[in-house]
């Protein structure tokens, strides 16, 4: 399981995920395939190398996090269980001590049981407690797509 000071305290993990949320972003807007996409995947060598085990690991699942940024269906929410209540309060709990990675991993345990719209809401929420604002614009910009919050910008304005 990584932790904070495994993955998001090293510059080399936080440069690839920026650079992995901006290829992202490019995947969803069909701009991937040309020069600047090349230029990008290119731009993410150096820092890939340079990646401990667990933290290659780590980014596997946050590219998975991305990936449902596309907006594709998914199955039917599942009945709760006492384990998944605990799984999400774990996953809260984790997010308010600073435990980024423990935080993800417990949000992709209890994703079954949440709504599209509330899995992009906590993961912004993460996001933005790490301070990465571009990625938690991301996820909480796709949460009110599906109409979980009001949009972002709407949020920001009333601040």
């Amino acid at each position: 399981m990584m932790n904070r000071g495994e993955c998001f305290e090293n510059p080399d993990f936080v440069e690839y995920v920026r650079l992995l949320r901006r290829l992202h972003a490019m995947i969803r807007s069909g701009e991937d395939e040309g020069a600047e996409g090349d230029a990008l995947r290119d731009q993410m060598d150096a820092p890939s190398e340079r990646l401990s085990s667990a933290e290659v690991a780590a980014v596997k699942g946050i590219a998975a996090d991305f990936h449902t940024l596309s907006g594709e269906s998914r199955a039917p929410i599942l009945v709760d269980t006492v384990e998944s209540l605990e799984v999400k309060h774990a996953a809260l709990a984790a997010r308010d001590a600073g435990r980024w990675g423990e935080a993800f991993e417990s949000l992709r345990r209890c994703e079954p049981y949440l709504s599209a719209a509330n899995v992009a809401y906590l993961r912004g929420a993460i996001w933005l407690a790490i301070g990465e604002d571009d990625a938690a614009h991301d996820f909480l910009e796709h949460a009110a797509k599906l109409g979980a919050i009001a949009p972002p910008s709407a949020i920001s304005s009333r601040t």
